[in-house]
């Protein structure tokens, strides 16, 4: 499973897309998803603990 709250972070941290999908091992359409998802519900980095990936991804 795709780490989400560690695509959020790479982000956050300036990584390319790009750069993103190759260190986690997923498409670069996942890590866009994924930042779409986050900037609609205005989800930064640091990310609370209590968020998980799956709740993350069934926004």
């Amino acid at each position: 499973m795709t780490d989400y709250r560690e695509i959020i972070r790479l982000k956050s941290l300036e990584f390319s897309n790009i750069a993103i999908a190759n260190s986690l091992g997923c498409s670069r359409n996942t890590v866009s998803e994924v930042l779409k998802l986050a900037e609609t519900h205005s989800l930064e980095w640091p990310i609370p603990d209590a968020l998980s990936n799956s709740d993350i991804v069934h926004w």
